[in-house]
C-alpha cells in the first residue's frame, strides 16, 4: 500500500492546513502510523511557523525529526532539517539556517532527491540574497534552475527564474533582469 505526504501550498490558508495537519496527525496516531504521525508533526510545526510562532513549530518540527530518524525515513529528516533552516532564516540567525540548509541538501543529494534539492538550493540563494551576498545566490538559484529544467519542474523553474530576475533587478542589470522575470 502506498502512502503519500502531506504536502501542497500549505501556507496559502493556514487555517485550513492546520487544522488538516492536526486531523492528520490524530488519524496516524490512532492507526499507529509512525510516518503519517512525523507528516503531521512537521505539517503543524510548517504552520505554527508561517503564523510566526516560531518555537512553539520548532518544537513540533523537532518531535517529527526524531520520529523520522526512528524510521530511518531520509526525505522526512531533510525536510525537518530544512523546515528548521526556515525557521532561522525568518529570525536572520543566518548561520543556523545556513549550517540547516547545507545538511537538508546533503541527504537530498545522497538520496538524489532532486525536487527537494532544487527547493533547498533556491532557499540558500535566498539566504544568500539577504545577507546581500548576490554573487552566493545566484550560484545557488542557477544550480536551482538547472536542476528543475532538467526535471521538468515549471514551478520549481518558474521559482529559480523569477528570483534570478529579481537579483539582478536589485543589481540594476535591468536587460538580464528582463529575460528572466
Amino acid at each position: 500500500r502506498r502512502h503519500t505526504r502531506l504536502q501542497g501550498d500549505w501556507s496559502s490558508d493556514v487555517c485550513s492546513s492546520d487544522l488538516t495537519a492536526r486531523e492528520a496527525l490524530n488519524l496516524a496516531e490512532r492507526k499507529g502510523f509512525q510516518r503519517g504521525i512525523a507528516d503531521g508533526l512537521l505539517q503543524i510545526g510548517r504552520s505554527l511557523h508561517v503564523r510566526s510562532r516560531y518555537t512553539e513549530g520548532m518544537d513540533y518540527i523537532t518531535q517529527a525529526k526524531q520520529l523520522f530518524e526512528e524510521i530511518q525515513d531520509t526525505i522526512g529528516i531533510a525536510s525537518t532539517y530544512h523546515a528548521t533552516a526556515n525557521t532561522y532564516l525568518d529570525q536572520a540567525n543566518y548561520d543556523e539556517a545556513l549550517r540547516n540548509y547545507l545538511r537538508a541538501l546533503t541527504l537530498r543529494e545522497r538520496i538524489n532527491d532532486r525536487r527537494g534539492m532544487t527547493n533547498t538550493l533556491n532557499n540558500l540563494g535566498i539566504l544568500y540574497k539577504q545577507q546581500g551576498k548576490l554573487d552566493q545566490a545566484l550560484q545557488y538559484y542557477r544550480q536551482a534552475l538547472g536542476i528543475s529544467e532538467q526535471e521538468r519542474n515549471a514551478e520549481a523553474t518558474a521559482s529559480a527564474l523569477n528570483n534570478i530576475g529579481l537579483l539582478y533587478q536589485q543589481q540594476k542589470r535591468y536587460d538580464s533582469a528582463q529575460y528572466f522575470l
